[in-house]
């Protein structure tokens, strides 16, 4: 009876002792399940030895490696998905390219996790431009934030889709997207994570008709000639700007000092000057004003960039006339509505259209 009453009480003791490891099981394990089933599951490694990074590019430090055949734990992705953050065997995390991954679970699936990302403070670029211009997304559409000026250093945060632009955090705490020819990485422009534009301004800078210093007064010409070249100084040794075909009537702005030439603005909207003996005028050639070509009536402005091409009209799809340099000086002519685009005069004579952002 007492043997009895001993084994029954072993039993039950070792039954709780069972039912006590087996929730201990439990309990750790649902953890694990519960992450896996929220993260996305599982994926295997499909590279003979695939590095885990510390971002979403190859300009992140390898922190692991993981190798064929191995499974990983999915946690999330970066934006354009070809990065994917992963757990590998030890409970270590970290990024590897998603293209060595097999695994049933779309990473498009996945959550994004690109504003989790932390910068990497060894991704530098160096600013090679006279002053660029650091702007709120990766197009010259979006607004400027701040100009930064050549030999300064700013982080880079991450890149467009079509590596064209880079975002930036600036030494004074700005942040936004500058164009990365004008720079010198520190690290492989690839190898940056890709970064989502922002929604283009509602209301972006539109083309204005430019505004000219000098308003014509009444008097007119015609042109009497098959095509007059209108050029951007008073003399052949000018550019030519545009044409003007016989008949055409243009308003005078005024002549040059041995009145051979005069000043006029062609319906095209452009201003330059044309020969007076190919013109029927409704006014006195000695009635108009003498405009010296060689002084801007609005001072001067000075080219900040390496290079500026000077276009025969406000905005980049006009036709380049002519590329000044760093340090030139310019003759300042007028400017468009908006006052992004300013028309000028080279030292050389030939007049045109330069982005405002460029010069000072």
């Amino acid at each position: 009876m007492k043997i009895h009453t001993y084994s029954r009480k072993a039993f039950a003791v070792f039954l709780m002792a069972l039912l006590l490891i087996t929730a201990v099981n439990l309990v750790s394990a649902a953890p694990s399940q519960i992450e896996q089933a929220q993260a996305g599951g599982t994926a295997v490694v499909q590279a003979g030895t695939l590095n885990v990074r510390s971002g979403p590019g190859v300009a992140y430090s390898v922190t692991a490696i993981t190798r064929w055949g191995e499974t990983v734990t999915l946690l999330g992705r970066n934006s354009n998905s070809s990065w994917a953050k992963i757990r590998i065997a030890g409970g270590r995390e970290g990024w590897v390219n998603a293209s060595y991954l097999s695994t049933g679970t779309p990473i498009n699936n996945l959550p994004d996790l690109s504003s989790t990302v932390t910068p990497d403070q060894n991704a530098r670029a160096l600013i090679n431009e006279g002053m660029l211009n650091v702007r709120s997304g990766p197009g010259m559409v979006y607004p400027v934030v701040v100009a930064i000026g050549n030999g300064n250093y700013v982080q880079l945060l991450g890149r467009d889709a079509n590596s064209t632009w880079v975002k930036v955090l600036t030494h004074t705490g700005h942040q936004g997207w500058l164009n990365s020819v004008y720079t010198t990485m520190s690290v492989p422009l690839a190898g940056l994570p890709v970064i989502a534009a922002p929604p283009i301004p509602a209301t972006p800078i539109e083309p204005a008709q430019p505004v000219h210093p000098i308003e014509p007064s009444g008097a007119t010409a015609v042109v009497t000639t098959g095509m007059l070249n209108v050029r951007s100084g008073p003399s052949l040794a000018y550019s030519v700007i545009s044409y003007l075909p016989y008949g055409q009537s243009v308003g005078i702005l005024g002549r040059a000092a041995n009145s051979a030439w005069i000043k006029v603005h062609t319906p095209a909207g452009a201003t330059g000057w044309i020969n007076s003996d190919y013109t029927q005028m409704n006014t006195s050639l000695n009635a108009l004003p003498v405009i010296d070509s060689s002084v801007s009536p609005y001072g001067t402005v000075t080219v900040v960039s390496n290079g500026l091409n000077v276009r025969s009209g406000p905005g980049t799809n006009y036709t380049v006339l002519a590329g000044v340099y760093y340090g030139t000086t310019l003759s300042l002519m007028g400017q468009n509505a908006g006052g992004t685009w300013y028309q000028i005069q080279t030292p050389n004579g030939i007049v045109g259209w330069v982005n405002a952002a460029y010069v000072r």
